[in-house]
């Protein structure tokens, strides 16, 4: 029976776990920082072996990987060019769900020469979204047709029976990384022009639109500009990949930046310390009082105070838990921890759309193409089951010897995406496409 190692057991991993053991075929090693934390994402289910791992210690990590066939990470994207050096010095392949940094790409030539395939962005965004954007470009290509331009949106939000909160807005991944993500620069191709966003600038690139019965709104998602390339679609005149949110969330984080909410440098503060005085100290903007006037004054919008209001940032009375000194950036990913968890039995939503123009030689068209899913009653959430999905498709398809490619790969290669949409479709994700014309 071949061993699939999975390192790390947050989020991702019990879906993951759960797909590779109703498999019966495979071994699946589970690492935690902890063995209980480990024994708590494989359930002790049959095919299962639970185990502590710091994956710092490289003789500990290197003979895990030794053991192995083939490795998953779903640790975060910082330790994955370690992991792969190890996965290379023992001829073993590796996939992530986690962007594909350039530091992975100088590994290539090694991972080739020694057999090995690294592949990443296996996930929902990044992921997911490659591999189905590339079979519908494939169709278009086939049926004579030039991209004009392309729009790719993906979000995860609380289903609308459990969106009750003003941010509209639950936690199904990493607090701190939804953060980060938001605060980092973007760029965009739009109508023959490379467009470039400051992060404290989100919303003046924000645009509204309306999928199904949901109004979103779609902010720039990191650098598209590469995508242009990889998707073959160098000709287009526009391509931009957005992230979909629920109205107003730009305009707040947009205020939240400048104000020197997002900043990770660590901030001394004294015992006994409340919320508002922490904002205060840790704050570039809006610091005089009274400080919600000031912040009115200055941000413009009373919608963002009443959700600063609701996040307790202006209470005086509650006093900040974490010891001096912490980040402006992990003192709000605790105070929205608080407030913005999913209950027992709540679900949430994915939406991926893909949005084309496409020229044929005689006729012009508008192709989309939408995936909208729902967590389950099994309790994996929508975000943790489509992260989880593309993942265990490709694992199960490099045992298999179906996906024979080597070096460092994302999923925009036929040899991949072609096979892992029909192990997806297997496993009940499927897309809704419509095609209406445009006038030339």
């Amino acid at each position: 029976m071949k061993k699939i190692l999975v390192l790390g057991s947050g989020f991702v991993a019990k879906p993951l776990i759960t797909y590779l053991v109703g498999l019966k075929k495979y071994k699946v090693m589970v690492t935690g920082i902890t063995l209980a934390e480990a024994k708590m994402a494989t359930g002790l289910r049959a095919f299962t072996e639970a185990l502590r791992l710091d994956v710092n210690d490289d003789r500990e990590l290197g003979q895990l990987i030794k053991n192995a066939d083939i490795v998953v990470s779903l640790l975060p994207y910082a330790f994955h060019a370690r992991i792969a050096r190890a996965c290379i010095a023992h001829r073993k392949s590796m996939v992530t769900t986690s962007y594909a940094k350039s530091e992975i790409f100088t590994l290539d030539k090694e991972a080739r020469s020694n057999n090995v395939l690294i592949l990443k962005e296996m996930g929902l965004d990044p992921g997911l979204d490659h591999i189905s954007a590339m079979k519908l470009i494939d169709a278009i290509k086939t049926g004579g047709g030039d991209i004009v331009s392309m729009r790719s949106y993906c979000g995860g939000f609380p289903a609308p029976e459990a969106n009750d909160n003003p941010l509209h807005y639950k936690f199904s991944w990493s607090p701190k990384g939804v953060l980060l993500a938001i605060k980092g620069a973007a760029r965009y191709y739009e109508d023959e022009k490379i467009i470039k966003v400051k992060g404290d600038e989100i919303d003046q690139s924000a645009t509204r639109i309306r999928i199904n019965e949901f109004n979103f709104e779609a902010y720039p998602n990191r650098d598209s500009l590469p995508y242009l390339h990889s998707y073959g679609i160098q000709n287009a005149r526009t391509l931009v990949r957005y992230t979909l949110r629920y109205p107003g969330w730009t305009a707040l984080f947009a205020a939240v930046h400048k104000m020197g909410l997002l900043d990770e440098e660590p901030v001394d503060f004294t015992e006994g310390t409340s919320y508002h005085a922490f904002v205060q100290k840790a704050g570039k903007a809006c610091l005089n009082p009274p400080f919600e006037h000031k912040a009115v004054n200055s941000i413009e919008h009373d919608e963002i105070v009443k959700k600063m209001q609701w996040l307790d940032l202006f209470n005086t009375e509650k006093i900040v838990k974490e010891k001096s000194p912490v980040s402006p950036i992990d003192f709000l990913t605790n105070r929205m921890l608080e407030k913005m968890q999913y209950a027992v039995g709540e679900r949430d939503m994915i939406v991926l759309y893909h949005d084309f123009v496409v020229k044929f030689p005689d006729r012009k068209e508008r192709i989309t193409s939408q995936l909208i899913n729902y967590g389950d009653q099994s309790g994996h959430s929508a975000m943790s089951s489509s992260v989880a999905a593309p993942a265990v498709a490709a694992v199960n398809l490099i045992l298999q010897g179906k996906i024979k490619l080597k070096g460092v790969q994302i999923p925009v290669n036929p040899e991949i995406y072609n096979p892992v949409m029909n192990e997806l479709a297997k496993m009940g994700v499927s897309f809704e496409e419509k095609r209406s014309m445009l006038p030339d």
